[in-house]
């Protein structure tokens, strides 16, 4: 962002409803923006406290893969691996896993679907 005029890092805290009046320089409202992208969202969902990097959920990769549905079970676990991260997703893997060994596909909708809901996510 420091490679931005400063018309643009105003522009880009204006998009992202961020208020920099306050900020005396460039590098002062680059901060303020980076960290409200660094904040964490916790969605709780299949007794789970998933925490989730807002800005994560705005990467360009993810929102290229995840179109807002998955058409296999292989490609929603992959959206949701990306959105949580692997040690994340196992314990997600986990909760969805019967005594049997049975691995319950819609338990990952649940959570794709609390994701989705997520109002702090919604307001970043």
């Amino acid at each position: 962002m420091m490679l931005m005029t400063d018309a643009q890092v105003d522009a880009y805290a204006a998009l992202l409803g961020i208020d920099v009046d306050g900020c005396k320089t460039k590098a002062e409202k680059v901060a303020k923006i980076e960290e409200r992208r660094e904040r964490v969202a916790t969605v709780d969902v299949i007794g789970l406290h998933i925490s989730i990097p807002i800005k994560r959920i705005h990467d360009k990769r993810l929102m290229d893969k995840y179109t807002g549905k998955a058409h296999t079970n292989m490609e929603l676990e992959s959206v949701i691996r990306d959105m949580v991260g692997d040690e994340q997703m196992d314990e997600i893997r986990e909760a969805c896993t019967d005594d049997d060994g049975t691995v319950d596909a819609d338990g990952y909708l649940v959570v794709l679907d609390a994701i989705n809901r997520s109002d702090e996510l919604k307001n970043f």
